[in-house]
């Protein structure tokens, strides 16, 4: 089963009752039959959530493989109370969500966005076969559900290969402090060929950042 790892961060919610929202939170420990995970904080600081053994909750996080997961289970009681832990049962059924063409990585090449008769410069912050954000270099130029055509070219150690696609805008993230937009595009008429070429670059650079990974070791393109 695709458990949550130990320590890492997952998202704790609370779909209904006096405890009803969403939290962080992270494993502690595990059984065969049950999960610890760490009480969620309350907002404003204002101590940990304590849920009544019973109460239903749902958990989100990326497994050791780093593949989106969730799952539903219940609330159960610690025998010592559990001041700082909630023990939640083992989940029958996790729902892993692998979506190969749509696994990002990140990238830094320039990019050219061209809008009607405005042609804007950009700097791509990650790339996957689905789409792809950059950082943009004007201000206001673009709106979410704006038809724009992206060019940019994917540079590898082996080769090198042009990219030219209509996209939409899907997301504008506000600048901050004099720092530039970062745009999020979906691709929305791009040819078989360039969109096999760019899902086999993301695998590539999956396989060789747990490479280098399991060797101790990072890398930043």
């Amino acid at each position: 089963m695709y458990i949550p790892v130990e320590g890492r961060h997952l998202t704790f919610i609370v779909p209904e009752g006096s405890g009803k929202g969403t939290y962080s939170s992270s494993l502690y420990s595990m059984t065969s039959h049950h999960l610890f995970v760490g009480k969620p904080a309350l907002p404003g600081g204002e101590g940990l959530l304590s849920l009544e053994s019973g109460t239903n909750v749902l958990l989100e996080y990326q497994d050791a493989k780093d593949i989106p997961c969730r799952f539903e289970t219940v609330v159960d009681e610690l025998p010592d109370g559990g001041q700082h832990l909630l023990s939640l049962r083992c989940p029958d059924k996790i729902e892993r969500h692998q979506r190969r063409e749509n696994v990002r990585v990140p990238v830094a090449w320039p990019m050219t966005l061209t809008a009607g008769s405005r042609s804007l410069q950009a700097s791509l912050n990650d790339v996957s076969g689905g789409g792809c954000s950059a950082w943009l270099s004007g201000r206001g130029e673009l709106e979410v559900g704006d038809d724009v055509e992206i060019r940019f070219t994917v540079r590898t150690a082996k080769q090198s290969f042009h990219i030219e696609s209509a996209a939409t805008v899907i997301g504008i993230q506000p600048a901050e402090d004099g720092k530039p937009l970062l745009g999020s595009f979906k691709f929305t008429a791009m040819s078989d060929t360039q969109r096999q070429q760019i899902m086999a670059y993301v695998f590539e650079r999956q396989l060789l950042d747990v490479s280098l990974r399991n060797a101790g070791r990072s890398i930043v393109f």
